[in-house]
């Protein structure tokens, strides 16, 4: 796959953890952690729990490894890994528990991006494979919300706005076909081996990479990140009673 695209030197991605104190309001040195990484996620799992996934690490290799921090004990433990290595992701976890990882890319960056999702089920500590995107998705960390009833949006990375129902959440698994951007072995549920697709809602002027996706009452409110040509944008779309739709 090569070495991953940063716009920093990937030396000098942290192994370790800081943690935040509120009745100090400071941070202070926390655990190691099994693997450097960078472009990854952290979600909060429902028993207090974050999990880690994927990201770059120091010598650029696209990681598809998951660990969990424990706050009790302070400590990182490795899980079950990705069926695809992913960074520039997204994460959500869902109503039932499960965490969503959404689209991503390999060591190529703009040119190895992803349609597909995992999913994550604490229970087993294990991933399969997702329901397939509409579209290929990358650096999207903070344009993906959950809505009530275990729909997802999906709103960064590319032009298009859709939604993962709960059916297709639930129907989700198996290894999918190879494939991806350029033909890169990305593994991933197409058809029936991974689910139903999204369904596009909504088409904003220009795809946003790195914007935010925040629900505001029923509507979705897609604000800044950059354009394709790495020039930031000022711009905000709303997406009306998005969360009133019955798709």
């Amino acid at each position: 796959m090569g070495r991953a695209s940063a716009n920093v030197d990937l030396d000098l991605l942290a192994g370790d953890a800081e943690l935040y104190d509120p009745t100090t309001r400071g941070f202070g040195p926390g655990p190691a952690m099994p693997d450097a990484r960078g472009g990854h996620t952290a979600t909060r799992l429902a028993d207090g729990r974050v999990l880690l996934v994927g990201g770059a690490n120091r010598d650029g290799s696209v990681l598809a490894s998951a660990e969990i921090y424990d706050p009790v004990g302070a400590t990182f433990t490795p899980v079950g890994a990705m069926v695809t290595p992913r960074y520039k992701h997204a994460a959500v976890r869902l109503d039932d528990g499960r965490v969503l990882v959404v689209g991503g890319s390999d060591a190529r960056d703009w040119r190895g991006t992803y349609r597909t999702t995992e999913l994550f089920d604490p229970a087993t500590r294990g991933f399969s494979a997702g329901p397939r995107l509409a579209a290929e998705r990358f650096k999207l960390a903070g344009a993906v919300v959950g809505l009530p009833g275990g729909r997802v949006v999906v709103a960064g990375g590319a032009a298009s706005v859709e939604v993962l129902d709960d059916d297709a959440l639930d129907a989700a698994g198996g290894a999918g076909e190879a494939g991806g951007a350029g033909g890169a072995g990305e593994a991933g549920g197409a058809g029936g081996a991974g689910g139903a697709g999204g369904a596009v809602v909504s088409t904003l002027a220009r795809a946003s990479y790195y914007g935010t996706a925040t629900m505001v009452g029923d509507d979705l409110i897609v604000i800044g990140g950059y354009r394709a040509d790495v020039q930031s944008s000022d711009a905000i779309a709303t997406v009306p009673h998005l969360a009133r739709r019955n798709l």
